[in-house]
């Protein structure tokens, strides 16, 4: 019976293949019988477009596409390559081996997805911090330098004038500090129909501008009135500062643009801490007693009077040479800087080696300096301050020497502190190049000024 449904269906496949192949084509789907390779019978079927049939299957041999157990390798020679165009290589030279016994497995359930739109690019070079990336609470810096007329004036005894004195000492700042925290660079007099005229913010405060911070420092130029207080204001006003940061005021001491001088100004200082901005007041060669008043009034309503040996008792920092005036600008500095928590912009201590001072006292770029002998005015002092003067337990600097054909007046015996703000050099009182040749028992100075 099975033989005969066999014949019959042979007989039908045939029938079929002979009826519906004329001219090479046959009925999509029809199936016929074939002959096996090394004999046996198996069956084809024609193909979807009725072009012919397909290869004989059925025949012993033929892989069991249900048998989870199949071989699916492929054979010898077949070629598994990728689309043509497609670059699958490593560079040339690369080493893509992991050492011998190396466990290169995940753990199961291990989530190795990269999150979409993730940044995958290599992270900037970090040496030099972004401004971006200052730590919470990093002030920013606003040097302000007055450019009026009068520091055109020269520095007594020298022909070095008080602009270029204070473009010498900003630029020796910013060299030390910039790396440390954010500097800005403000010039201001007034050359136009108001006050408010003539204020050029030309560096917001931030970090590694030292070049351009430079250049403009080096292109300021003198002329015009003072307008101190307007450009307080205007700065206390930038929204590129903010609370906790800090002006550091270079002026001779004389605002006479406004009329209420030096009142104006001292409100707008005011003004200013009141937004969270506190102002250093650096004052050029004081020697008028109204500067000296006007410059400890900026001082003193900025919140930050000055309490180093270095200023005399003065709460600004006096400055009547240019190794005072560098050095008033380092300490300020130094001083904003060590109140900082650690990060970028603080508290590398005693500059630039970043080391704790133990038993002795930071002093801006100069480093640690001993407590009991500083000759770079920054500590309490002993006997000795070296060449310089030790006022109210503060080493001061002089530069004062007399000319070598002077000889101090050994009868002049100064008391603890002298006169206004003279200092004691050995048994004399003085103020910068000025020498007391006569004094009577209670201290009272007559000075004169050297030839």
């Amino acid at each position: 019976m099975r033989a005969l449904f066999v014949t019959l269906l042979g007989a039908s496949l045939v029938a079929g293949c002979t009826r519906d192949n004329q001219g090479g084509q046959c009925v999509p789907g029809a199936q016929q019988a074939c002959a096996c390779p090394g004999g046996g019978e198996g069956a084809q079927i024609c193909k979807d477009d009725g072009s012919g049939y397909a290869a004989c299957f059925g025949c012993a041999g033929d892989v069991d596409l249900t048998d989870d157990n199949r071989d699916l390798s492929a054979p010898p020679g077949s070629d598994l390559s990728a689309p043509p165009g497609s670059d699958l290589s490593a560079p040339p030279g690369s080493d893509l081996s992991a050492p011998p016994g190396s466990d290169l497995s995940v753990p199961p359930g291990s989530d190795l997805s990269v999150p979409l739109g993730s940044d995958l690019s290599v992270p900037q070079d970090f040496s030099t911090p972004s401004p971006d990336l200052l730590p919470a609470g990093c002030p920013k810096v606003m040097i302000v330098l007055d450019r009026s007329g009068s520091m055109d004036i020269a520095l007594p005894n020298t022909t070095v004038t008080r602009l270029q004195a204070s473009v010498a000492a900003i630029t020796t700042a910013i060299n030390n500090y910039d790396a440390h925290i954010p500097i800005g660079y403000t010039t201001f007099n007034s050359d136009g129909a108001t006050c408010a005229d003539g204020i050029d913010i030309l560096d917001e405060p931030k970090l590694g501008n030292a070049t351009s911070l430079n250049t403009h420092v080096a292109a300021t130029v003198a002329g015009g009135s003072t307008n101190t207080g307007d450009a307080i204001a205007k700065i206390a006003a930038d929204n590129n500062m903010g609370a906790g940061s800090y002006i550091i005021l270079i002026t001779d001491g004389e605002p006479n643009c406004q009329t209420n001088e030096p009142t104006a100004s001292i409100i707008e200082i005011s003004r200013a801490v009141g937004k969270g901005i506190k102002t250093y007041a650096v004052g050029i060669d004081p020697t008028d007693p109204s500067l000296v008043s006007n410059l400890n009034g900026f001082a003193n309503a900025g919140q930050t009077p000055c309490k180093s040996g270095f200023c005399a008792g003065q709460s600004f920092y006096p400055a009547s040479s240019q190794t005072a005036l560098t050095r008033a600008v380092d300490l300020i500095l130094n001083d904003i800087t060590a109140k900082q928590p650690g990060g970028m912009c603080g508290s590398f201590a005693c500059f630039p080696s970043g080391a704790a001072c133990t038993g002795k006292t930071c002093c801006g770029s100069v480093g640690c300096v001993d407590l009991t002998s500083s000759a770079t005015n920054c500590g309490s002092c002993g006997n000795t301050c070296a060449s310089n003067a030790c006022v109210n337990s503060k080493c001061t600097i002089t530069d004062m020497a007399p000319p070598a054909d002077m000889a101090l007046n050994s009868l002049c015996q100064c008391a603890s502190s002298c006169p206004g703000s003279k200092i004691c050099v050995g048994t004399n009182c003085c103020l910068e190049d000025i020498l007391t040749m006569t004094c009577n028992a209670s201290s009272t100075c007559n000075p004169q000024t050297y030839p």
